[in-house]
């Protein structure tokens, strides 16, 4: 019944991984809730993991303890989260998870992937910024506009739609497009 050589108790360890697959986008981020299931909270130190491509930074309640894990893609490249990659880990207090690559919140390694974040993250703030200004050059330079003054048109049908043609491609369109439009056009007559 009883072994003579003494087992390292070894204490409860459970993956936090996301309920379905995560695509991130370059420096686009994803919440993922910790179920603690039977564990309790208090007792369990929550270890924050990091990919090649990806960092997790934990979310904290109003109890100070760990509630979700946000995902951040801090490479230039899109990728994958698949439901069984171990984001972060639930262990018991005094023990250490099973695969390397985690650390506790505070820690200086710790420290360091919350200023990868940062780097690679843009704020929401910065982002409506940039939304505005894009929006500001839209409204300010409006979309060109071709007319060709030598136009001469002439009604062929008597459903009130013309054809007209044009002297030359250049004065109509944008130089990317002359070679993929026709020489003749047909346009539709507005009646009012």
């Amino acid at each position: 019944m009883y072994d003579d050589v003494p087992r390292k108790r070894r204490g409860l360890e459970l993956p936090v991984c996301a309920k379905e697959s995560l695509y991130l986008r370059p420096g686009e981020a994803a919440v993922v809730k910790i179920e603690y299931g039977q564990a309790n909270p208090q007792r369990e130190v929550v270890w924050a993991g990091r990919g090649k491509r990806w960092v997790t930074e934990m979310l904290f309640g109003f109890r100070s303890w760990a509630t979700a894990v946000r995902v951040v893609n801090f490479s230039d490249r899109n990728f994958w989260i698949d439901t069984r990659t171990a984001l972060a880990w639930i262990v018991e207090y005094g023990h250490f998870p099973k695969e390397p690559g985690f650390v506790r919140p505070g820690k200086i390694r710790y420290k360091e992937w919350q200023q990868l974040i940062l780097e690679s993250t843009e704020s929401r703030q910065g982002r409506m910024r940039a939304e505005r200004l894009e929006q500001l050059m839209r409204l300010r330079d409006p979309p060109p506009r071709y007319h060709d003054q030598s136009i001469s048109g002439r009604p062929i049908s008597s459903n009130g739609q013309k054809w007209w043609r044009f002297s030359s491609l250049r004065d109509v369109l944008p130089p990317q497009n002359q070679r993929q439009m026709p020489y003749v056009w047909k346009i539709r007559q507005m009646s009012r």
